[in-house]
């Protein structure tokens, strides 16, 4: 009998109530976790590569800066509908980082050995009704310009996260030529270090984009879809998405 007893009374220890209610906190403690831990990942990650990103110019991305793009990447924060991805380009941005390969950075610094071009802060407006206006400050030979695109975006409709930009105008301001430099050259040796849309200035109609991360303070797009290096642009907003309509 008192055997009998000592295993009655074990099993009812491994029943009791308190326990199970442990069992089932810890469950819910581990769930809840699991499920914060890809947003704590990706804040952090985002966090680091904005921290790489001071207001300014556009710098050419490096390696470490493109692993920290391929990590919020791997997120796939991607609009998950037409209008959720119009509503979520609407705003002010800036260009922050860019793609640009050592022929690219070559041929803007030195345009056939003719002259020598810098940039300056380069900006986005996007507004929900579809239009879109880039501009690029820069300075060629100790002259100050300004090149600015105008277009429209649609999205297509079986691709929620790809926008197709069309040329509606374009403007280049420069007090002079520089000697020996022709507004072709020069435009060539700009588009060769902006990011994708400013080549709707270079001739070209339209042109698809493709964001690989957005949320409401960073947007990266690829042009053409292609994750290749030369195709990157990172953006950092300047404003709420809903500040422009």
């Amino acid at each position: 009998r008192h055997r009998r007893r000592r295993r009655h009374r074990r099993r009812r220890r491994c029943c009791h109530p308190s326990t199970m209610l442990a069992s089932v906190v810890v469950a819910h403690l581990a769930l809840s976790y699991g499920a914060l831990s890809p947003a704590v990942a990706q804040r952090r990650s985002r966090e680091a590569l904005l921290k790489r990103l001071p207001a300014g110019p556009p710098v050419v991305a490096d390696q470490s800066l493109l692993s920290l793009v391929g990590e919020l990447e791997s997120h796939e924060a991607v609009p998950a509908t037409q209008s959720f991805h119009a509503f979520s380009l609407s705003g002010q941005w800036e260009l922050r980082a860019l793609a640009c390969t050592a022929a690219d950075v070559s041929l803007a610094h030195d345009t056939a050995g003719k002259t020598d071009i810098r940039l300056g802060p380069v900006s986005q407006r996007i507004w929900q009704d579809g239009r879109v206006q880039s501009k690029a400050q820069f300075s060629v030979s100790d002259l100050a310009g300004n090149l600015q695109v105008d277009c429209t975006f649609t999205l297509l409709p079986t691709r929620s996260d790809v926008v197709v930009l069309r040329n509606t105008d374009c403007r280049l301001a420069l007090p002079r030529l520089p000697d020996n430099l022709t507004v072709p050259e020069l435009m060539k040796a700009l588009h060769s270090i902006l990011s994708a849309e400013f080549s709707l200035a270079d001739g070209e109609y339209s042109l698809g984009l493709t964001t690989t991360y957005v949320d409401e303070r960073l947007r990266i797009t690829r042009y053409g879809g292609s994750r290749t290096k030369q195709n990157l642009a990172i953006y950092a907003r300047c404003d709420p998405p809903d500040s422009i309509q």
